[in-house]
């Protein structure tokens, strides 16, 4: 299929990913520079466990502004923003802001801890609500509820309590008395980030993202979150063989991997694969002989000494097929991980089970959606054909050769790769270390 068949056969479908923003954030403009109040952040790794070393780079960012992303104390010795991803910010204590000097102890009734709750919903002291079964022994759950919709507090902030309130609880919530003490003193001292203290970021990429109650800035997968980072990116697959096979097995149509072997993803993979030819490496319904049997089975993905265990040539491994099955581990909004983007970059066609709205993530006519299908045997069947149809295969390859990205551009851009340039914007529009500490 040429490309202007292509981008005529899926015109509709283009333009509708082209408007459906509101998965992605939209990337740094210049339009925002006026809202820059810096020239130059500095960004100060403290806590990771995952994020590259190469990441660490003086970047040239857009409306002039200059970025250093370091994990280096020496190279930022006075940073703008500490950027955490293991643990939470740690609770800062000090010299106590003007608005708390006056405040104390005190007691209060059920009747007026309730009043109290609302305030600091009110002053968005308290972002995110945490466990509402907490209230339960009080009888709280519901009016807390239906203040927080007054306070026009969104469904998503009303899932879960900060860590400062969770603090708060275990204070006086946890007792049975008419009266309650309020550690309202420290509250103030531990919580407030001082002024000319560095931001506190806080970085949560799992499919049940967390605010901390102790960053001035969160970063996630989603795109309400302050800075968004999407797995589209290369910086997640660093260590991997890029070798793309120009072999497809005919014979073995699936491939899939999986060392994490949760229940439920096992048997949505076991009731697919039942149907079809496929190799599956990793731990989990293992059907090669053993972990490292990409190794054995495609020799030419072991040339690169930098990679020398076998789940670095996964990549290697599945460029060898027409079909990768990813399953996230979890299914929700915006969770499009890795599995996936592995599969796209490996030149194969993946079969998805995941986040609702994936399409805004990936090119058009990419992908195919396990959840489109009324059946497992319905979904084997379309592959099947597709697999002996030569033209319909390639028509799933047609935006890599015509260059139609479509919202894949905008998830590249958003991704851990632009990272830096994108939070140290974030830092500057607040001010860094002078920002506001209300």
């Amino acid at each position: 299929m040429g490309c202007s068949q292509f981008k005529l056969k899926h015109h509709d479908l283009i333009r509708l990913l082209s408007n459906s923003s509101g998965s992605l954030q939209e990337p740094v403009s210049y339009s925002s520079c006026n809202l820059l109040k810096m020239e130059h952040v500095s960004v100060l790794v403290k806590g990771w466990t995952w994020i590259p070393d190469n990441l660490d780079n003086l970047y040239s960012c857009q409306c002039g502004m200059s970025c250093l992303w370091t994990k280096s104390p020496v190279l930022a010795d006075k940073p703008d923003a500490l950027l955490f991803e293991t643990a939470t910010p740690p609770l800062q204590k000090g010299k106590k802001s003007e608005k708390c000097k006056s405040m104390q102890y005190i007691t209060v009734s059920k009747s007026c801890l309730l009043k109290f709750v609302l305030l600091l919903l009110k002053a968005e002291l308290v972002s995110q609500v945490y466990h509402l079964e907490n209230f339960m022994t009080l009888g709280l759950s519901v009016t807390i509820a239906i203040k927080a919709a007054d306070y026009q507090l969104s469904a998503e902030k009303a899932s879960s309590l900060t860590a400062v309130f969770q603090e708060i609880l275990s204070v006086f919530l946890a007792y049975s008395h008419r009266s309650y003490i309020i550690p309202v003193k420290r509250l103030c001292m531990d919580v407030l980030r001082h002024s000319g203290d560095p931001l506190r970021v806080y970085m949560d990429l799992e499919a049940g993202r967390r605010r901390s109650g102790r960053e001035d800035l969160f970063i996630s997968y989603h795109a309400k979150d302050d800075v968004q980072s999407t797995y589209a990116g290369a910086l997640f697959h660093n260590g991997r063989n890029y070798h793309i096979s120009s072999y497809k097995n005919n014979e073995t149509l699936v491939y899939w991997s999986s060392s994490r072997c949760l229940s439920q993803r096992n048997q949505l993979a076991k009731s697919f694969l039942r149907l079809l030819p496929h190799h599956s490496f990793g731990k989990c319904l293992n059907n090669v002989g053993g972990l490292d049997m990409a190794l054995s089975f495609y020799p030419e993905c072991t040339n690169d000494a930098n990679t020398p265990k076998w789940w670095d040539h996964l990549h290697c491994a599945m460029s060898h097929y027409k079909f990768v099955l990813a399953i996230e581990n979890t299914v929700t909004e915006s969770y499009v991980t890795e599995k996936l983007f592995y599969a796209l970059d490996s030149g194969a066609v993946p079969i998805y089970f995941g986040a609702p709205n994936v399409l805004d993530f990936v090119p058009p006519h990419s992908i195919i959606d396990g959840t489109k299908f009324r059946s497992m045997e319905e979904l084997a069947s379309y592959v099947k054909a597709l697999a002996n149809d030569p033209v319909a295969y390639a028509e799933y390859h047609a935006w890599r050769r015509c260059g139609v990205l479509g919202n894949y551009a905008k998830a590249r851009a958003t991704s851990l790769d632009t990272l830096p340039c994108r939070l140290c914007e974030a830092v500057s529009k607040k001010g860094g270390r002078n920002a506001r500490t209300e």
